[in-house]
């Protein structure tokens, strides 16, 4: 029959078009949504518990049986058809005279023809407007955000053309139980689908559709027959979110995410236990059993409660993360302010060399802007871009992402419901939160009231508490708890270790005259003169950086052999090339763990988080001192034995205090310098 033949998308193959039917399409997506309820434990809490609720997922079946019953039309066949290549031309034929009463029905877009499917099949049952919305938002549309009455006026001015389509649908209506419904119920036997299909049947043979066809026919509204939900999707200004707004962003989330994957035939969601099968005895057998991670006495977090942990850099915090997202028994989300962290911990704790899941690679995932340039160091079976688009899909076990990738969602930008709809099954750790800048910062708090509604746990650990991250919690009414390291703080990483003798000098490391960068020539030579330590030099800006990296370079005795690869100096800051940067790292990284001697590091703020460096001694310009404690954790980082030494390790330039250093003003607020 006709209807079996129309196509729903097409794909390409030995540069030629191919047409996936509809059917097979709309099946494909409800098994993609059967999956996805296959990994959600039974066991969630506050409004995400939604997830595992069997009349929500009987709704979240029935949008995907009926979200692109729209391309059901002449309008959206006629579009598609002319690309698919092959044995197809009898069956154009065939599909053009089936739907040719449509031939002149212009309405759009073809989620906007679902949506009249909807009002003949869900019979206004509870959650039909949950169900409509979502089916007419499941593709971006020109009203997104708008208020509701935007949506509905898709259909001013075609209330004829509407009839006409209502009748087609009477019309082919037993054709289409006997050649559309009829094969579901046949590839389906979940007893989820069984009713789902089963009341779609019902509300098919006791439809009105006289009365529906002649009150469009005399140009009636549609607002008089549709009801769509206002949700945050439609009108941004709402206030306040309710069960039901979750509800219905849990739904489109389930629905957008099944579509997606059965149209790029991935994965909506792998089994993520068995991310964390035998993490914590790999863990174990690196950093032993009674290490202070294990000390802890985590538990499985069942009331949402904010953990708040912190601890020197260099403890061993990541593990202790691991460990935690384990216990929660969910997907992980670890976020990290800066890239090349987050690369760092995918290549030196997961998956490279002796990593902790070296055996499940294909499991974890990176989720940021330059994630491919780390796909292609790998050897793997998946191809770059295969785990390019499991990352895009959110379908693996464990993500090392930034911050922006996950926690913006409470701006409600487009598609912001697929993060909602896995919240409630994952767990977040939020490393080195006293990056964020207080504009990021407002966001993710905000976003942290939703992850907590929604019943996902979140791990805040860092090496600097910010004192008002507690009193914004506590403003906001979000639980959190202060986890107290033990009182035997012996077997906690630099914990009583002596680590720094920190100077404080009035002096520039950079200073303008007649509006160009001076370098500190004292400092200069110091550092060049200084081959038997390690120096790590952090300045505020990359004009700055290159300069003192350029003045360095320019005194010969020290770098005669500059442009060889192994020269000893370096120069880290944003705007090098992701590949660049990690080539450099890399190097340096190898050279400190060589024992090698006299490599000098000039570099920008981005070294400051969880880059594993272990420098003898740092000269940095004044900044905040949540970034100055970082840039600390570079030196003396990785060593079993204090600092004893009598001359400082750690030196800080604040300058002329009556004149601040403009560029750095422009970065940091002097109110926050001066404190």
């Amino acid at each position: 029959m006709a209807l079996e033949l129309l196509a729903a998308k097409s794909s390409t193959e030995n540069d030629e078009w191919h047409s996936i039917t509809l059917l097979k399409h709309t099946g494909d997506v409800v098994q993609k949504a059967l999956d996805l309820f296959n990994c959600i434990p039974d066991d969630l809490s506050a409004f995400g518990s939604k997830l595992s609720d069997k009349s929500f997922q009987k709704a979240v079946i029935k949008a995907c049986i009926l979200h692109d019953l729209g391309k059901i039309s002449f309008e959206f066949q006629d579009s598609i058809l002319p690309h698919v290549k092959g044995d197809w031309n009898e069956n154009k034929v065939t599909i053009k005279e089936y739907l040719a009463d449509l031939k002149d029905v212009k309405i759009g877009r073809h989620e906007y023809y679902s949506v009249l499917w909807s009002l003949l099949l869900l019979n206004n049952e509870e959650n039909a407007r949950h169900i409509q919305t979502a089916i007419l938002y499941h593709h971006y549309n020109p009203f997104y955000a708008q208020e509701i009455v935007g949506g509905l006026k898709i259909y001013e001015g075609v209330e004829p053309e509407v009839a006409l389509y209502l009748k087609f649908i009477k019309i082919r209506s037993n054709d289409f139980d006997e050649h559309f419904l009829n094969p579901l119920q046949t590839r389906f036997n979940q007893e989820v689908v069984k009713q789902a299909l089963k009341e779609i049947k019902s509300s098919l043979y006791n439809a009105d559709f006289d009365s529906k066809i002649a009150a469009f026919e005399d140009n009636e509204s549609i607002s008089e027959h549709l009801n769509l939900y206002e949700s945050h999707l439609t009108h941004i200004q709402s206030n306040g979110f309710g069960e039901s707004e979750y509800e219905f962003l849990l739904l489109l989330g389930c629905l957008r995410r099944s579509d997606y994957s059965a149209s790029g035939n991935t994965d909506v969601e792998k089994p993520f236990l068995e991310t964390y099968s035998d993490l914590s005895k790999k863990i174990a057998s690196k950093i032993g059993n009674d290490a202070w991670q294990f000390k802890i006495g985590f538990k499985k977090v069942k009331d949402t409660t904010i953990s708040i942990i912190q601890a020197p850099t260099g403890s061993g915090k990541t593990e202790l993360a691991l460990i935690w997202s384990q216990i929660q028994e969910k997907k992980l989300f670890y976020t990290l302010p800066l890239r090349i962290a987050l690369n760092d911990i995918y290549q030196k704790r997961l998956v490279g060399g002796t990593g902790y899941l070296i055996e499940k690679s294909d499991q974890v995932s990176l989720l940021h802007s330059t994630a491919f340039l780390e796909y292609m160091k790998e050897k793997s079976d998946l191809s770059v871009g295969e785990k390019i688009t499991i990352s895009r899909m959110l379908s693996n076990g464990l993500y090392l992402s930034t911050i922006d990738q996950v926690f913006l969602s409470s701006l409600f930008y487009y598609g912001f419901d697929k993060l909602f709809g896995l919240y409630p099954y994952s767990c977040f750790v939020i490393d080195e939160i006293q990056s964020y800048a207080p504009e990021m910062m407002a966001v993710i708090f905000k976003t942290m009231e939703h992850i907590q509604k929604l019943g996902a746990p979140i791990l805040i650990i860092t090496a600097t508490l910010p004192p008002y991250l507690t009193k914004i919690l506590e403003g906001l009414n979000l639980k959190y708890s202060l986890i107290h390291l033990s009182d035997d703080k012996n077997g906690i990483k630099n914990y009583n270790l002596k680590r720094h003798l920190i100077q404080i000098k009035k002096e520039w490391i950079c200073e303008y005259t007649d509006k160009k960068i001076k370098v500190n020539e004292k400092l200069l030579n110091e550092i060049s003169r200084n081959r038997e330590n390690n120096t790590l030099l952090i300045v505020n800006n990359v004009n700055k950086a290159i300069n003192v990296f350029e003045s360095l370079a320019n005194i010969p005795k020290a770098y005669q052999n500059l442009n060889r690869k192994d020269s000893g100096l370096y120069l880290l800051h944003s705007r090098l090339l992701e590949s660049e940067k990690s080539r450099r790292i890399e190097l340096i990284k190898q050279g400190i763990e060589n024992n090698e001697k006299g490599i000098i590091v000039v570099s920008t703020q981005l070294i400051e988080a969880s880059v594993d460096f272990d420098f003898d001694i740092l000269h940095s310009e004044w900044s905040p001192i949540d970034s100055l404690v970082q840039r600390m954790g570079r030196i003396h980082r990785n060593r079993d034995e204090g600092y004893t030494g009598s001359s400082p390790n750690i030196f800080v330039y604040v300058g002329n205090e009556d004149e601040p250093d403009k560029l750095t003003s422009m970065i940091y607020s002097e109110a926050i310098l001066k404190v």
